[in-house]
């Protein structure tokens, strides 16, 4: 099978699409907080803290 420029560009944009959907259902999930989403620089594993 010879594989051709036309699918790998085909292949590509199906994973970004895919890509897209996914982290928009994740989003989704998380009832569109972007709370959910900040980082906490006080956690418990974090062992080594840079300023």
């Amino acid at each position: 099978m010879k594989i051709g420029k036309k699918l790998i560009v085909k292949l590509s944009l199906a994973f970004i699409i895919l890509g897209i959907a996914f982290s928009f259902l994740g989003f989704a999930s998380s009832g569109f907080d972007t709370d959910n989403y900040k980082t906490n620089q006080n956690n418990w594993y974090r062992v080594v803290r840079f300023d």
